[in-house]
């Protein structure tokens, strides 16, 4: 069995994106909100998709499976936005981590 190679440019986006999410934290605080011509828009969301983007292309380097890698992401992320409206109890970790662990098996089973 012959086995794959990583495809780096995964690795060099989550790196990229890494840097971009860094350089937002420490320049802008959580409250900033960018206007640009008509739109107004919060730096919360802009850094939520950036954290997802980069946790997608880490995964997905590392198990070689664009499905996992979006799996580990939304799960991720899904659990960053219960505890930002301050929903922090176990039981929703829990709730979480076995309803994407279903979705796996789910997916897998399918190929």
């Amino acid at each position: 069995m012959r086995n794959k190679k990583r495809p780096f440019h995964f690795f060099l986006l989550f790196i990229l994106l890494s840097i971009c999410i860094a350089y937002y934290f420490n320049s802008y605080p959580p409250s900033y909100i960018i206007v640009w011509k008509f739109i107004s828009l919060p730096l919360l969301p802009l850094v939520g998709i950036l954290f997802m983007g980069a946790i997608f292309s880490l995964c997905t380097y590392l198990f070689h499976s664009y499905l996992q890698g979006v799996l580990i992401a939304l799960l991720l992320t899904s659990y960053l936005l219960l505890r930002f409206i301050n929903l922090t109890d176990i039981f929703f970790l829990l709730v979480l981590v076995a309803l994407f662990g279903t979705l796996e098996l789910f997916f897998l089973k399918k190929k």
